[in-house]
């Protein structure tokens, strides 16, 4: 019995670049993001737009709602809407 193993050892390289402005107080603030991110793998970069909202609904606990735009800047598709809702959460410390 012969077996054979092939091991691709290539390595590639992924580039990411964001940003984010928030305006508010921590109780609820609204944000804007942008994000740039390439990957040499695949040849293929990202750009994302979003707008969001950070609402604190419980002490330690945030909702996160956002919306944008996202783009492959490698193909001729255009820009797709994306959406997105998340529960964030720290560990609070009693004063």
């Amino acid at each position: 019995m012969l077996i054979h193993f092939w091991v691709k050892n290539d390595f590639y390289s992924k580039y990411v670049a964001s940003t984010r402005l928030y305006g508010g107080n921590n109780a609820i603030k609204g944000f804007i993001e942008s994000q740039y991110k390439y990957s040499e793998e695949v040849k293929s970069g990202f750009f994302l737009f979003n707008l969001g909202t950070e609402y604190l609904f419980r002490q330690g606990m945030w909702l996160v709602f956002q919306a944008g735009l996202e783009k492959n800047t490698s193909t001729s598709i255009p820009a797709q809407f994306v959406s997105n809702i998340n529960e964030l959460s720290t560990i609070c410390r009693n004063s």
